[in-house]
């Protein structure tokens, strides 16, 4: 097993995205089994192949994790790359690709209550840095300031039995979302008790980790199985 990584925290980037009233240029509705905000466009529920879930994950299959990029009018998924531009390298970023058998597989392993489960990359997407690793959404720190609290990702070893598959709703405006969830459970801010993978602005193509004050801003990510 490789050494647990210790990374830099995400930056936040709260940038006019997805609610900007645009619609899905792919068709296919943003409600997604709940009474969503028209803005939160997920996008097709088919695509080259692969279905978008709107129901839970079941343990050992297959999944890829995307989203709908709605100014590229395509969903993009994870390819198993970390974000490279040319002031450097960040893993707390995740590379995304528009084919999808460049894409990587993830299955979740449920913890003994049934309800909540770990993330695990399987690998088999065009790059291999997090093949085998866990992907766990956490409360980290911009620019390593603890003042200035916010959630990020990383890969680790071991299975983290944090999310569930859940509607979570907010008010002013009101979104509801059936995505994989996680409690960030060391939070200290208050109302910021929830983290989602996500792309939080229009002309990023990576997924991050968000929380509830990015949600209306953001491509969410779902998973997605093979037809």
């Amino acid at each position: 097993m490789k050494k647990s990584l210790i990374v830099l925290p995400l930056v936040a980037l709260l940038l006019v995205g997805c609610n900007s009233g645009k619609k899905s240029k792919g068709g296919g509705g943003g409600d997604d089994g709940g009474d969503g905000s028209p803005c939160l466009d997920f996008g097709p529920d088919q695509y080259n192949g692969y279905r978008r879930c709107k129901t839970a994950p079941k343990a050992g299959k297959e999944y890829l994790l995307g989203f709908y990029h709605i100014d590229q009018g395509t969903p993009r998924f994870m390819n198993g790359d970390q974000h490279k531009d040319d002031k450097g390298t960040y893993r707390y970023y995740l590379g995304t690709t528009t084919d999808v058998a460049n894409a990587c597989k993830l299955e979740v392993v449920y913890a003994d209550d049934k309800e909540h489960y770990a993330i695990h990359v399987i690998g088999g997407g065009e790059k291999n840095l997090y093949d085998d690793s866990y992907l766990e959404i956490y409360q980290g720190y911009k620019n390593n300031d603890k003042t200035k609290p916010i959630t990020t990702i990383r890969d680790v070893d071991d299975p983290v039995y944090t999310f569930t598959y859940t509607k979570t709703s907010f008010v002013e405006p009101t979104w509801n979302i059936n995505t994989s969830i996680m409690k960030v459970t060391d939070s200290t801010r208050e109302d910021h008790q929830w983290g989602i993978f996500g792309c939080s602005g229009s002309e990023y193509e990576t997924i991050s980790a968000i929380d509830e004050e990015k949600f209306g801003g953001a491509f969410v990510c779902h998973f997605w199985e093979k037809m």
